[in-house]
């Protein structure tokens, strides 16, 4: 499964190849944040059942998730930060971004075993906020870049 998962992963990051230019920055960031909550809280509420039925609708939900966050975000940040920084900080601003991107990846890789040990199911609800929280974020403070 986790063969299968990385591979619709994979392919899913291939779709903004086609559509970012003509959708634009911000609307792929956005979409992926409503479907990437949507999913976590519709994967908090399956897993927090144990049955053959929620698990199925758990996993695609997973698959899912993935989906968008492979759509919305995994272009953006790489893209937005050498759009945004003037160019005599451009690469520094780079830098930082890449460095935040793997610090962030390390906290969550480090923090969801034991939380999941901890609160079970409600970590995706806390992981939904997030990406909630993340909505006014990017809708008021990433202008477009044209």
């Amino acid at each position: 499964m986790s063969g299968f998962l990385s591979l619709v992963y994979y392919l899913s990051t291939l779709i903004p190849i086609f559509i970012i230019d003509r959708t634009g920055r911000r609307p792929l960031l956005l979409g992926g944040l409503v479907g990437m909550a949507s999913f976590m809280f519709v994967l908090a509420g399956t897993t927090s059942i144990v049955a053959y039925a929620p698990g199925i609708v758990a996993t695609i939900s997973l698959f899912l998730y993935d989906i968008c966050f492979g759509v919305g975000w995994i272009p953006g940040p790489w893209l937005l930060t050498p759009e945004y920084a003037p160019l005599i900080t451009r690469a520094q601003s780079s830098a930082l971004a890449t460095s935040a991107t793997w610090l962030f990846t390390f906290v969550v890789s480090m923090s969801t075993p034991s939380a999941i040990s901890n609160i079970g199911w409600r970590t995706y609800i806390i992981f939904g906020f997030f990406n909630v929280a993340f909505i006014p974020l990017i809708y008021f403070f990433y202008p477009e870049v044209q």
